[in-house]
């Protein structure tokens, strides 16, 4: 007979920011299911919390709140009994206590040079110098101490290996999740009207909103309509124009704006993976985005979608012509585009990977 002693416990410590919110509900909700075992859930921000008067003064360095966090987060999951640790994220990890029997599994989607490449850095030279080294100095110690690294894309893991020579064995891909059975393609005639896109980005400016409004302008779509989700919303008074302010990840109203959408449209400036084109794509209609990061790795270009080489009004006004003109090829791609979400994004698909990593790595 099974006993506890036989059972393997893990734990799960994530953050609750931007797109990790939907990451962590999702998989909380599948790991005890796919997986098995004893789960404990720790939530990084409640030790932020405790810290916080500590490293307020700090200022800028907020990379030392996040590794404080990170540190007495994963005690805690030891303190629970875990001996396998999914973490995240790669700011938190530098200093995770070592334990023998212990072992991490570090989830992450992007490294500190990456972000500033990309423009999320808001720090000055002296102080983003100072992240790289310690964030650095932390993962390779992580590597050398054998534990595993969970990567959102193969262009985080490129980085790994090459910034910090984290070994391709200690690496497994884990892309963003999304449940298809509840992001699912709409049931029933699509509702009547013009042609449909829609906007889901909080960072308005960050997710190329602007970009956007001045494809919306142009006379050639001036019978599309267009929705905009977003917690940063333009002045308009076009009434083909309609915005949405209060919707929240997995929402029921914004699942079904989806649905009854025909192309999601995001032309954004910085992103690592972008978890509303997968959203999308479940949903049975296509995305434009832009190629970068890993976002590329999400879209079929040309058969699942469309990728923008650079976040501007031309590219996408050519993208989105295609769609307008043909809105049979915006059906053909959504359904393609469902169908690789069902096959590599489902949260099931997915932490089956998570739960062979945690059997085989030792």
């Amino acid at each position: 007979m099974k006993t506890d002693s036989d059972t393997v416990r893990y734990a799960f410590c994530l953050v609750n920011r931007a797109g990790w919110k939907s990451i962590r509900a999702r998989l909380e909700k599948f790991l005890p299911e796919v997986v098995g075992g004893q789960w404990t859930f720790v939530h990084l921000e409640d030790y932020g919390q405790t810290i916080g008067a500590v490293t307020r003064w700090l200022g800028k360095f907020q990379m030392i709140h996040d590794v404080l966090s990170g540190r007495d987060a994963a005690r805690a999951a030891i303190r629970a009994g875990a001996t396998r640790v999914v973490f995240g994220t790669y700011h938190n990890c530098p200093w995770l206590p070592q334990k023998a029997g212990v072992r991490y599994f570090i989830y992450a989607d992007a490294t500190i040079k990456q972000l500033a490449n990309l423009g999320y850095s808001r720090q000055n030279r002296e102080s983003s110098r100072m992240a790289r080294i310690i964030y650095g100095n932390g993962v390779r110690r992580q590597a050398r101490a054998g534990h595993h690294f969970f990567c959102m894309s193969q262009w985080y893991a490129r980085a790994l290996q090459a910034e910090h020579g984290v070994p391709p064995a200690q690496i497994t891909i884990i892309p963003p999740a999304v449940d298809t059975e509840y992001w699912s393609p709409r049931t029933g005639e699509r509702r009547p009207g013009p042609f449909r896109v829609v906007f889901v980005g909080a960072d308005f400016l960050r997710k190329g909103g602007d970009v956007l409004m001045e494809v919306a302008a142009r006379p050639e779509f001036a019978g599309v309509e267009w929705h905009l989700v977003t917690k940063s919303p333009p002045a308009t008074t076009a009434a083909n124009i309609h915005i949405y302010t209060g919707f929240n990840s997995d929402a029921h109203g914004l699942r079904d704006l989806v649905q009854h959408s025909d192309v999601l449209v995001l032309p954004t400036r910085a992103d690592c993976s972008s978890i509303v084109t997968i959203e999308a794509g479940a949903s049975g209609i296509p995305a434009i985005a832009t190629r970068m990061a890993g976002i590329g790795e999400l879209i079929d270009d040309g058969k699942s979608g469309f990728l923008l080489e650079e976040p501007t009004v031309a590219h996408l006004a050519d993208a989105l012509r295609k769609y307008v003109n043909d809105p049979a090829l915006a059906t053909a791609h959504g359904g393609a585009a469902r169908n690789k979400v069902v096959a590599e994004f489902d949260t099931r698909v997915v932490v089956g990977r998570i739960r062979e990593a945690l059997r085989t790595v030792k």
